[in-house]
């Protein structure tokens, strides 16, 4: 059989490059046909002046191409955004922060003053328009996804208090751009623009608060689900719907020539707004109930969303208040029954925020030009301009949340949580640029306090929480470990499962068993998402537990740092044993790597890695032993496994290394049996469910410069084992 296929395959090659002669055989023998019958030179296909071909030249000519250039800005904008972007996440920072510093340093105000002649060419003037429409469309379809993700009947419960705090928080600071604007409007304005303009666009430009933001950082406080933390989203949330209807009546206002004008503006937007709470969402409601079922949201209903999402924005846009508002609008409209909320936002969201977002960025870093401020004036200004926002949305949230009877803490941490301004302030800058209402200068300034009210907002809220933090890590200090308490981190629920039934094999009913997911902290707020990937995540898990009657503890949280949260919650609850999956690095084929690795070196519990060969029951173990300090680690933990009705055990040894017979006897019960290695060794990789080897003994069998492999080298192991393994580091 094998020789028949080697023909076969000969045969095909054959056959194929026969049709590839043939076909260059036809090419040449049709040219030199027409050349006789047309009479036409071949120079033009063979000649070379080196001075006309030039790879630089051709590349500039095709690059000014419009389609070309918006491709290589892309490709730029992108890779820059996402270095940044881990970066800041690893500072525990906004990812938009990260995003409009790479696009601040990509602008003139970096890149365009020190490499001007790259800046031209990735960023010359006449094709940020077309930068520009492509950003503003990410924007479109990103104001919809908050609208869909702002509930607005979960908030009911806090209406009243929200509505007091957040609305308390929008007149202080506003009042507070007003009379600033009085101080900037003559050195900062353009004379054109009309101080009621450019006062009213101050104001409004100081009370705005980022909701996607600061809800992000609830989430990763784990307090999004408490009564403190649902009244501080119900707030940002209440404060960004006001801050959109205010800016749409300041837009009104900004454009129109006069009372009547106002009036008009004004009326034709109460007239679409009521059209669409009153007509057409009671529509898109019946639309969901006879068309979307569980399992299928049809392209019908997708298309008429994105025919209502654009109608909805060329409607607002029309009348005069932005095509913003009209997204955001379309999004508060769509129906919360079957599932078209959640696949309309797996569906847009991650493809606004991945490649629309941050060109949006990149335009505001390109518009943010830093350099024109090059005066101490200029920069005083700017301190001021901060130091005003900071204390006007503080004082507000703060006298507001006192007024409601929020403790002094509360109503600290809420001031400062409300001070956070993000991509929406952004989105108000850009607005007002747009209009011609901020210059430059004024419009850097502003940019400049948007990302330090946004920056300092995790910091001020982490040096408030320190003490309890610092208690938490002060009580461990006790005991250190509990032996039979095991935790159980996980990704896929599958994996969890499996790794769940390792460890009631080990323990049996003896162990304390907590199983643990965390999940990255989105960039946008879905209220329900952790209840949603804890259901998810644990259902096999809480099934398995139902079955044996043994309680596990499950925990769900959002983190941007999966590693360090292992380590931290090992530590502080004191697991005497950790077991966790395999992890290969991105350029190697090491399985303890990565966050296996550091786990590693930052606990000192007995760490479990578990290599996963389809495991089912534990029925069989096989004992690898080489060191005596992780033979005791594994014989107790073969011992347990034996307790647990385990009752084939095996135990292989390299000859003349033998384990004592009392350090068996102490761990095991009941007598097991002993192998020398031999070379017949190796069919007892498929005999047996479990294996068990020792972290330093596996490290050998991994090393390539180790002469002598014990019983055989880890290729082997991992080409010929059927055996599920687990690699035991014992405590340190």
């Amino acid at each position: 059989m094998g020789n028949l296929n080697q023909s076969n395959e000969r045969k095909q090659i054959f056959i194929y490059f026969l049709f590839l002669f043939l076909f260059l055989f036809g090419v040449w023998f049709a040219f030199h046909l027409a050349k006789n019958i047309f009479e036409f030179s071949e120079s033009t296909l063979t000649s070379y002046n080196p001075e006309e071909f030039s790879i630089w030249k051709n590349f500039l000519t095709k690059i000014h191409h419009p389609i070309p250039q918006l491709f290589l800005q892309i490709l730029v904008v992108l890779s820059f955004a996402r270095i940044f972007v881990i970066l800041f996440r690893k500072l525990h920072q906004p990812t938009v922060v990260g995003e409009v510093l790479a696009g601040i340093l990509l602008g003139p105000s970096c890149v365009g003053l020190f490499f001007p002649e790259v800046f031209h060419i990735i960023f010359p003037k006449e094709s940020l328009t077309g930068l520009q429409i492509v950003s503003q469309f990410g924007l479109i379809i990103f104001m919809f996804v908050i609208g869909m993700e702002l509930d607005v009947g979960i908030f009911k419960e806090k209406i009243r208090t929200a509505i007091f705090i957040s609305h308390g928080s929008i007149v202080v600071s506003f009042l507070g751009g007003l009379f600033l604007a009085i101080y900037l409007y003559p050195k900062f304005a353009n004379p054109e623009i009309r101080f009621i303009d450019f006062g009213l666009f101050i104001g409004i430009s100081m009370s705005i608060a980022a909701f996607p933001v600061l809800a992000r950082i609830i989430q990763e406080k784990g307090i999004s689900k408490s009564d403190f933390g649902f009244t501080i989203i119900t707030c940002a949330a209440v404060d960004d719907v006001s801050a959109w209807v205010l800016l749409a009546v300041i837009i009104s206002i900004i454009q129109s020539n006069g009372i009547i004008s106002i009036f008009l503006h004004l009326l034709f937007t109460l007239i679409y707004i009521l059209f669409t709470v009153y007509i057409l969402q009671p529509f898109l409601t019946r639309v969901s109930k006879i068309y979307i079922t569980q399992e299928v949201i049809g392209r019908g209903v997708l298309s008429l969303v994105v025919i209502i999402l654009i109608s909805s924005a060329l409607t607002t846009e029309m009348i005069g208040i932005h095509a913003l508002f009209g997204a955001f609008l379309a999004g508060v409209i769509m129906p919360n029954t079957g599932e078209l909320r959640r696949v309309l936002t797996e569906k847009l969201e991650d493809f606004s925020a991945v490649l629309l977002l941050p060109l949006f960025f990149a335009y505001t870093g390109l518009r943010t030009e830093i350099i024109s401020l090059d005066s101490w004036y200029s920069w005083k200004v700017c301190g001021i301009v901060i130091c005003s926002a900071i204390l006007g949305k503080f004082g507000g949230s703060f006298i507001s949340a006192r007024l409601v009877g929020m403790s002094l803490k509360e109503s600290t941490t809420l001031g400062i949580l409300m001070n956070t301004r993000g991509l929406m302030e952004l989105v108000v800058l850009n607005i007002g640029y747009d209009l011609g209402i901020l210059n430059k200068e004024i419009f850097a300034i502003m940019v400049i306090m948007a990302l330090v009210t946004t920056l300092i907002t995790g910091p001020l809220t982490k040096l408030l929480h320190k003490s309890e933090s610092k208690l938490i890590i002060e009580s461990d200090s006790l005991p250190q470990i509990i032996p039979n308490k095991v935790l159980i981190p996980f990704g896929p629920p599958k994996a969890g499962e499996t790794l769940f039934k390792v460890a009631l094999s080990i323990f049996g009913t003896e162990g304390k068993y907590s199983t643990l997911h965390l999940t990255p902290i989105p960039d946008s707020l879905v209220l329900d998402t952790l209840e949603t990937i804890q259901k998810t995540n644990f259902e096999g898990i809480l099934k398995i537990s139902k079955e044996k009657n043994i309680p596990v503890q499950t925990i769900c949280k959002m983190t941007d740092s999966v590693t360090q949260d292992i380590i931290d919650i090992t530590k502080q609850d004191r697991y005497g044993f950790v077991l966790m999956g395999a992890a290969k690095s991105i350029f190697g084929e090491n399985v303890i790597s990565g966050k296996v690795e550091n786990i590693l070196s930052e606990v000192n519990c007995k760490v479990g890695i578990f290599l996963d060969r389809g495991f089912e029951e534990l029925h069989s173990l096989l004992i690898y032993y080489k060191y005596p300090v992780e033979g005791d680690c594994l014989f107790q933990l073969g011992g347990l496994i034996q307790k647990s009705g385990t009752k084939e055990i095996n135990l292989v040894y390299e000859k003349g290394n033998e384990p004592s017979e009392d350090s068996l006897r102490r761990y095991f019960s009941k007598s097991i049996r002993t192998t020398a290695t031999s070379k017949q060794s190796k069919k007892l990789l498929s005999k047996y469910s479990l294996v068990l080897v020792g972290y330093n003994h596996w490290l050998e069998i991994s090393s390539n410069s180790t002469e002598e492999k014990f019983l055989f080298d880890k290729n082997e192991w991992e080409q010929e084992s059927s055996s599920s393994i687990l690699i035991v580091r014992a405590e340190i």
